[in-house]
């Protein structure tokens, strides 16, 4: 769809954020020129990957009207066309950047939204079901959790699927369900309260699969040999790709029951993908001690997830070093 490898664009929105730390008007001949050096890009190819992130002026402000909204409380969750394409031009001239960090959010959602919008729901749930629980699955890995992923079990003569994964720490389990099918990112402005329902829709039946199982290990058809024997608390975790989320008891309670879940003395978490990579990069509790600090307080349902996240500024290079190694990959620069 995008003409390329997804390396070439993260190599390109590194290449552009770093001109963009001195310069938000960059010259578009001096830019295609340069890439072409340091990362041996065609000139035809530097052009794509630059187009798949321009808008004019003109298009801008068509594509903000498109989805602006006329309730003035609302606005703040206009769709801002930046996110998706943050190079501007008018009338052919060099490339603006008035929002550089936005070239990230592009090159990841903008980039995740435009292929949803080209293949419809079947991509997304193929999505969900690949890619995205690869993701989730490498960054509990790379926070050395333990955990258990998804396999068939047996009730009542049926195979059923355990939770997308099971954390374990001492005798606290945690059952995640993952949601990539969340509503479409027009439904902010153009009709709120649907984007509301859709998503507690899709939340409530992660977490009505959640309460499921939970049923279900209880009852000893779910077995495994990391589970620990006497469990004594259980959490559970819908997590989305949607950033925009929502605190709201009775509707989600509602939505778990519309799903055929059965609520027990277990707490829920709804949180985005976004809020976990924060608590397991910025937090300095676990995620167990996360949700232990919420149930006992009692946020979970008044709080939204990522307000409670306690971010402290701990010292990385992880992002870095991967870009080092996607660097080194390329042979653009000595091992």
């Amino acid at each position: 769809m995008f003409g390329y490898e997804y390396e070439d664009y993260l190599l390109f929105s590194w290449a552009l954020y770093n001109c963009s730390s001195k310069y938000w008007e960059i010259d578009k001949d001096n830019f295609i020129r340069t890439l072409g050096e340091i990362f041996r890009f065609s000139e035809t190819k530097v052009k794509t990957l630059i187009n798949t992130f321009l808008i004019n002026r003109e298009e801008f402000i068509v594509l903000y009207e498109q989805f602006a909204t006329i309730d003035p409380k609302m606005k703040v969750y206009d769709f801002n066309p930046l996110l998706m394409k943050p190079i501007v031009t008018s009338n052919g001239s060099d490339l603006l950047f008035p929002m550089p960090f936005s070239i990230f959010i592009a090159v990841t959602e903008g980039m995740y939204q435009q292929i949803c919008t080209a293949k419809g729901l079947e991509f997304k749930s193929a999505f969900g079901k690949h890619p995205y629980e690869d993701y989730i699955e490498h960054i509990l890995k790379l926070h050395n959790y333990l955990y258990i992923k998804e396999f068939v079990y047996r009730f009542q003569k049926n195979n059923l699927r355990s939770p997308d994964f099971m954390l374990v720490k001492n005798n606290h389990v945690i059952f995640i369900e993952l949601k990539a099918r969340v509503p479409m990112i027009s439904l902010r402005t153009t009709n709120y309260t649907k984007y509301k329902e859709e998503l507690k829709t899709s939340l409530g039946a992660a977490l009505a699969q959640c309460f499921k199982k939970e049923g279900h290990l209880k009852s000893g058809f779910i077995n495994h040999e990391k589970l620990p024997k006497n469990i004594s608390r259980i959490s559970h975790i819908a997590i989305t790709l949607e950033e925009f989320n929502i605190a709201d008891e009775t509707g989600l309670e509602e939505a778990i029951k519309e799903n055929g879940g059965v609520l027990s003395d277990s707490s829920y978490h709804v949180m985005s993908t976004g809020t976990l990579e924060s608590i397991l990069e910025e937090d300095t509790r676990d995620i167990f001690q996360y949700c232990i600090d919420r149930e006992e307080a009692g946020t979970t349902n008044r709080h939204l997830s990522d307000g409670d996240v306690k971010r402290e500024k701990l010292t990385s290079t992880r992002d870095q070093n991967l870009m080092e190694l996607i660097v080194k990959k390329n042979n653009l620069i000595s091992k």
